[in-house]
């Protein structure tokens, strides 16, 4: 077994631990020339991943109209192949599990010797 192939059983087991399927649907926005935007929607693969809180434990305040709100941060640990695109203001990507929704707000690639071993998301949870 190779140091990738270990790296990436270890990712599996983890995600083993406490497992949730998992079924991205991606918005991408793009411009229809006039001044406004076109959605365009479609769904990945769905893939079995790992759903925890973050590991800095933050919380992101927001202002809104009745006034602060905290909101926790959470991560997805995937496997090396799950099809996650890279977080924009023009791609938006969610999913959700037990009935919560949540957003991909980030994506942490970690690759050992060029080959990706493992994937990384910040979540932010919706509903």
């Amino acid at each position: 077994m190779t140091d990738i192939e270990r790296f990436r059983a270890a990712t599996a087991k983890l995600i083993s631990l406490n497992p949730s399927t998992i079924n991205i649907t991606k918005k991408v926005y793009s411009d229809d020339g006039s001044g406004g935007t076109i959605e365009t929607s479609s769904s990945s693969p769905s893939f079995t991943g790992r759903i925890f809180k973050g590991w800095t434990r933050s919380f992101r305040v927001l202002i809104q109209m009745a006034g602060l709100k905290q909101q926790e941060e959470y991560e997805l640990l995937a496997p090396y192949d799950a099809e996650i695109a890279e977080a924009s203001e023009n791609v938006k990507q969610s999913f959700a599990v037990d009935g919560v929704t949540y957003e991909i707000t980030n994506l942490i690639v970690s690759k050992y010797q060029g080959e990706i071993i493992t994937k990384r998301a910040v979540l932010t949870k919706v509903k």
